[in-house]
């Protein structure tokens, strides 16, 4: 499956160019002509890289950017900004949001792929180390855990079965030293569950 990519900008030519050279590289191209469509298509097409405008009407690139961190589907997107002219402080607000690099207008059309090649990459690999420790700890979890959980529901219901075929043969103190064990298992029980 090719690569997904989302371009934004609102100059119509710049956009078009864009889609069209990463059409030919083998992407699969969305597009969208300002931060408030874009939000859109990120969501609908859940993009491998966004490449942004920052100057753009309606919503600019830093505001699309601070709305898209704060969508758990959406929020690790690698966004690459275009600018024409981003100063310091459009820098640091774009870095301080999560903005991975930004490519000065006019730019190398060979820069412009390699690094969002390189992105794609990083991110692939990051989802690869995560998705190899969510299936390192099910393993564990699945070998461990029916024992954890076996220990103490066992000693529950040893206890209470214990107590109600025998319930009149039990006298005050034994009775309360049951139900004791029964608790401490439950609590054994829950704190297993909780962590």
């Amino acid at each position: 499956m090719p690569p997904k990519i989302l371009i934004i900008d609102d100059e119509d030519d710049i956009r078009e160019n864009i889609s069209r050279i990463f059409e030919l590289s083998d992407y699969q191209v969305y597009t969208a002509n300002n931060g408030k469509q874009g939000l859109v298509e990120a969501r609908k097409t859940i993009p491998d890289i966004i490449i942004c405008d920052i100057m753009m009407p309606e919503m600019d690139g830093i505001s699309f950017l601070n709305f898209l961190k704060k969508e758990p589907e959406i929020s690790s997107i690698p966004v690459v900004f275009l600018t024409a002219r981003a100063n310091e402080s459009e820098r640091k607000e774009g870095m301080k949001y999560g903005a991975d690099i930004f490519i000065s207008k006019p730019f190398d059309i060979d820069d412009l792929l390699t690094t969002v090649g390189n992105r794609i990459q990083r991110r692939k690999q990051n989802v690869k180390i995560y998705e190899d420790k969510i299936n390192i700890l099910q393993a564990n979890l699945s070998r461990t855990l029916p024992h954890e959980i076996r220990t103490p529901m066992n000693a529950i219901l040893g206890y209470s079965d214990f107590l109600i075929k025998n319930q009149n043969m039990i006298d005050g103190n034994d009775k309360l030293d049951i139900y004791k064990e029964i608790n401490s298992s439950a609590k054994r029980l829950q704190r297993i569950l909780d962590n």
